[in-house]
This record gives C-alpha cells, sequence and structure tokens, in this order.
C-alpha cells in the first residue's frame, strides 16, 4: 500500500483493513485493467461492505469499469436501515440512498440490482437453500478481505486475450456509460474473478477488429446489441427491415407484466426479474405516458382457467385468520385486488374467502409500453451500428471470425454472432446444427383496437385489465387516445394478415373479460354482423411470435459452434423478458455472474433440444 495515500474519515472500523487485504491500495490494485470485477461480500456485514467497496471504487482510477457484487442475506435491509447507515456513515449518503430505493420486491431468490447506472451490479440471493449455496460456490469470486487466488482451474476462455483499452485510467466519459472512446473488445472477457484476463494495450487491433454481429432488430436484438455494447463490445446489428421493430415488435402496445404461480415456477422469477430492469431503461430512457405507462394492472382469475392458482406458501404472512396477507416484499409487486380496483375497471368485487386463491391481483409494477419506442431506445447506443434490408442466407467460421452471408451476395464479418430472428433463427441454427432438434414455432397473434370513447360517456377501465386476453385502454396515438384488445394465439399460420375472425374473436372475449362494458360499447362494435372496420372505427395488427412447447425462451452460446449465441422465443412477453434475457446471454459471453438463478439460465440453453426425445 502507499503510506502517502489518506485514510478517509467517517468509514467503519476495519473496512479501510479489509480493502488493503484484498490488494486494492497499492499502487497497482489487484482489479487493474480487467474488464470487470466479482467479488463476494461478507454475509454479516454485506451491506456497509457494499457501501465502502462501492465509495472506494468510484475513486480508484485503475478500477474496472463494470464491478460485480455477492452477497446473500435472510433479511433484507428495509429503507429505514440503509437511512440509517446513511446517518452514521455520511460519506456513503448518496449511495445509501440509492440502495434502498433499488432494495424493492425482494422475495426468496437471487435478484440484479443495478446501481451506479449499470456499472456496478448486486446479485442478491434472499433466504437460505440448497440452491443458494450451489449458486454461491459456482459462481467464480474474489472474497471481500481476502487477496485474489484461483477459484478453479483456468479455462481456454479465461485464458483468452482481450483486445481492449491501453492500460491506463479510463476517461471520465467512460466510466459513466462506456462511450465510443471506450474501446471495443475482441474477444470473450474472462470467467475467473482470481485470474481475470487483462486488457492488452493493442489500440492498433482494436479499431480493426470485427464488431459481434446481431441478426435481427425486435426486442430480442435491440436487447442484445445493447447489453452488449454496455459492456464496451463494437455492435452491428442486421435485419431484412427498412427499420428497426417490423416484426412481433411492431405491436403498438403491450403489457409488461409479472406471472404469479402457486410455485413459483421458473417463467414466474424471469418475469419479475426482467419487469425489475425493463422500468429501470423506461425510467431513464422513454417518455412516461407516451413510450410506457407504470398504470398497475387488474388480473381477474377467470374460473376455468388453467392458470388459476394460489399465492406461494412462502410469501404468505403468518396469520391464519387471513391467509391472504402477503409479506412486505410481496406486496411491492402485488396485492388481492380491492372493490375499488375492480369497481374501476367496471367490475362487481368479487367476494373473497379464506381461500389461499385471491380472486382477483393487483400488479403494481405492471402497465403497458410501446415495443417499437422501446427497441429505438436500445439501439440509440454510439457503439451500435444497425444496417437493414439485409436478409441473411447462411454463415460460416472464417478462421477466428464469423462471415455471415446475406442476400445481395455480401458477407459480413463479425467475431461473434448472435441470432435473433424469432422463428427464422431455426433454419440458420439447422445449418450449424444439422442433427439438432429447433422447435422454433411461428405463433401469430392479432389485437384489435379503437378510439377512447369521450369522457364520461362511458364506463370503461382507468387501467389495464388481462385473465382472458388484455385490454388497455388510454394509449396515446397520433389520432388520439386509443384501447387495445388482444391477442389471439394461431398456430395454423405464419404470415402476419389481419383477419376479421380473429377481430371477432377480440370482441367476443373482450365482453367476456369486461362483462360490464358490454351495455356500454357502441352498438356497432359489439353486434357480431357489423364487422366493417369504418363503421365501427376499429383497427388491427398482428405479427408473428416465436415460442417453444415449454414457454420458456432460448438464450445462451450454441454449443457445437463457438461464438454462435442465440437469443429467441420470447413469445408473447419479449417487453418483460427482452433485456433480462440479454443480460443472461452477455454474461454469457463476458463471464460474468448471471443475473438469474444459475439452475434456471439451464433450462433456457438451447442445447436442452438437442436430443427430442427427452422432452
Amino acid at each position: 500500500m502507499n503510506p502517502d495515500r489518506p485514510r478517509p474519515a467517517q468509514w467503519p472500523a476495519g473496512f479501510w483493513d479489509a480493502l488493503e487485504a484484498s490488494q486494492w491500495l497499492s499502487d497497482t490494485p489487484a482489479w487493474a485493467g480487467h474488464a470487470h470485477w466479482t467479488l463476494g461480500l461478507p454475509p454479516a456485514e454485506w451491506p456497509l461492505a457494499l457501501l465502502s467497496t462501492w465509495a472506494w471504487w468510484e475513486k480508484e482510477p485503475q478500477a474496472p469499469p463494470r464491478l460485480h457484487l455477492l452477497a446473500h442475506t435472510e433479511h433484507p435491509p428495509s429503507a429505514d436501515d440503509w437511512a440509517s447507515w446513511a446517518t452514521d456513515w455520511p460519506a456513503f449518503g448518496p449511495l445509501a440512498a440509492e440502495c434502498a430505493h433499488a432494495c424493492w420486491g425482494l422475495l426468496p431468490g437471487l435478484h440484479r440490482l443495478v446501481l451506479a447506472q449499470g456499472r456496478l451490479q448486486l446479485s442478491l440471493w434472499v433466504g437460505s437453500s440448497a440452491a443458494r449455496d450451489t449458486w454461491w460456490r459456482s459462481t467464480p469470486h474474489q472474497t471481500w478481505g481476502q487477496p485474489p487466488h484461483h477459484t478453479g482451474p483456468t479455462t481456454a476462455l479465461a485464458r483468452q486475450k482481450v483486445v481492449g483499452a491501453p492500460n491506463h485510467p479510463m476517461p471520465e466519459t467512460a466510466r459513466t456509460a462506456l462511450a465510443s472512446d471506450w474501446p471495443a473488445q475482441a474477444l470473450a472477457p474472462p470467467i475467473l474473478a482470481g485470474d481475470q484476463t487483462r486488457l492488452e494495450p493493442a489500440p492498433t487491433q482494436v479499431h480493426s477488429a470485427p464488431p459481434i454481429l446481431v441478426l435481427g432488430s425486435g426486442l430480442a436484438g435491440a436487447s442484445a446489441a445493447r447489453a452488449l455494447a454496455e459492456r464496451g463490445f463494437r455492435v452491428q446489428v442486421l435485419d431484412a427491415g427498412t427499420a428497426p421493430a417490423q416484426g412481433a415488435s411492431g405491436l403498438p402496445v403491450g403489457l409488461m407484466t409479472p406471472h404469479v404461480s402457486g410455485d413459483d415456477n421458473p417463467l414466474s422469477r424471469l418475469t419479475r426479474a426482467g419487469l425489475r430492469m425493463v422500468l429501470a431503461h423506461a425510467q431513464a430512457h422513454l417518455r412516461v405516458g407516451e413510450d410506457w405507462s407504470h398504470s398497475g394492472l387488474l388480473e381477474r382469475r377467470m374460473s376455468g382457467k388453467a392458470r388459476r392458482g394460489r399465492w406461494p406458501e412462502a410469501w404468505w404472512r403468518p396469520r391464519p385468520s387471513d391467509t391472504l396477507a402477503l409479506i412486505d416484499a410481496a406486496q411491492d409487486w402485488f396485492t388481492p385486488a380491492s372493490a375499488a380496483q375492480h369497481h374501476a375497471a367496471g367490475l362487481p368485487a368479487p367476494e373473497q374467502n379464506q381461500a389461499d386463491e385471491p380472486k382477483g391481483i393487483w400488479h403494481l409494477k405492471a402497465g403497458w409500453m410501446k415495443p417499437a419506442a422501446l427497441v429505438a431506445s436500445l439501439l440509440n447506443h454510439p457503439l451500435i451500428e444497425w444496417q437493414g434490408q439485409t436478409t441473411v442466407t447462411h454463415m460460416h467460421a472464417h478462421g477466428p471470425s464469423w462471415w455471415v452471408h446475406d442476400q445481395q451476395g455480401r458477407f459480413h464479418e463479425g467475431q461473434q454472432v448472435v441470432v435473433a430472428l424469432g422463428p427464422s433463427s431455426a433454419g440458420l441454427l439447422h445449418s450449424q446444427l444439422p442433427q439438432a432438434h429447433w422447435p422454433l414455432e411461428p405463433l401469430r397473434g392479432q389485437v384489435t383496437g379503437g378510439v377512447m370513447p369521450a369522457p364520461g360517456s362511458h364506463q370503461m377501465p382507468s387501467h389495464p385489465v388481462n385473465g382472458l386476453g388484455s385490454f388497455l385502454p388510454g394509449v396515446p396515438m397520433p389520432d388520439g387516445p386509443t384501447w387495445w384488445y388482444g391477442s389471439t394465439y394461431d398456430h395454423s399460420r405464419s404470415d402476419p394478415v389481419c383477419l376479421r375472425q380473429d377481430q371477432d374473436t377480440n370482441v367476443r372475449q373482450l365482453a367476456g373479460l369486461l362483462p360490464q362494458l358490454e351495455g356500454h360499447w357502441p352498438e356497432s362494435v359489439t353486434s357480431a354482423t357489423a364487422l366493417d372496420n369504418n363503421a365501427m372505427g376499429l383497427r388491427n395488427w398482428a405479427g408473428v411470435r416465436c415460442t417453444t412447447h415449454d414457454r420458456l425462451p432460448v438464450v445462451g452460446p450454441l454449443e457445437g459452434a463457438p461464438g454462435v449465441h442465440v437469443l429467441t422465443a420470447l413469445g408473447s412477453r419479449g417487453i418483460t423478458l427482452g433485456l433480462l434475457c440479454a443480460d443472461v446471454l452477455a454474461s454469457h459471453i463476458c463471464g460474468e455472474p448471471l443475473p438469474i438463478d444459475p439452475a434456471v439460465a439451464h433450462l433456457l440453453r438451447p442445447h436442452r433440444f438437442k436430443n427430442p426425445s427427452k422432452h
């Protein structure tokens, strides 16, 4: 340690010594020159360890641009706890306030909390379980307060050198948002925290290194491009359309909402994690009320629906007299819907009993979003280049790179490739692994909308309602506020054509979802014979989504084709899942800790389709 380096005042006892033991206070800190670093915090005092580490990392010119912190706890700190630490240690005040803002809805399991504009990632596991212990052991990291060490055998990927920035202090502009003056990396960054590959001073190679190619610019492709660009990669996005989001992501408006299941299954956990991530992006980059709305959502638990279920037992507040009362962390996400929320939707309040199944769920964090606006914001990054009217036909490895060929006979060179082409991904993937089974299913859907009636003329919900399709009111469009309902599920067609029978289906199902509105619609809307769009003022939109038989996305590296990665099959939850799945993908590529339980990430891997007989 440099003896002239001053010890900061107002720091907890022992924390400065722990940073010194971690070899971060020397003239050449252990983490100097690394693309990212992963540190496991002590269970007993992890919040103060987080704050002190964060404070020093912000000041250290040789610190890595991305810092991952791991922690686990039985009881997450409350906002009052963070405020108390800010009072006791004023130097940490702003950091503690940011932590308090991020620490909501921490149900049992793993959470990825984004701090410092995304440069610091906290992976926090709530509760104790065998899964937690496996995650902690299997995630390579340096132990806080101890010098770095090897956590396992060095893999071939970990030994790869990273072509990146010269080993000098990072420019201040790059520290806040990995801007374009931070050169791209040409190979995957390291895996092992104690053996992290250093950035090599090779600026001439940086500018000649090929980009990562992302094929497709819907929600999947745009999310992948953004996740990689934020890690310093130069990205070229190739798309067949004349503009981004011209496929299923061109949906006029869609819901962002979590899934609820009695066993808190992988889809439920994924959608909560994804919603946390997309809300943070929307708040920073999109126009509230125009591009998206944090409106809340009433989910009707329709009788006879397969999704009817109960709250997971771990969420119940231990009061035998009221089994619908949820623990505080669950109430950050949803509560049993109140009579007022039902009345606001034009619905009678259901009679609640003492069963453990709510008759209506109010989703506090849900709302609507325009996917095209989200895609545009994701692609708006200095390291992303978008190229349209480029239909990819095939690709092949060419030395250390990949060549992607298009319909015009051109080829595009990339150091790695991300396939995010929806249903069209199957053909390209099959060309790389003919023996694999790719059950990517096209799923056509149609939504129907109309102009909102004049205020006071009809009893229309003030917030979205779902449970039998989804109804979204008050969405701003160029010609005024609109409502939208949908969507249909059609496995028989793979072209995005609008059909009159689907419009009819939407109108009928809307009456089933919101029966109290039926008498308030104009007669032309509810008439089975009057389906002329001009007379009804209706509009329709159709698109083709991509899904799989297990209804889970496909995310990860393509085994047997090093350098090729897959991100597709987001189904009807692309808004909610896109950014999360892209973060999973980028973590695979960069050797960073996964933002979700590794056991859940394993369920998403492309390799799960290799032997269809097991399914």
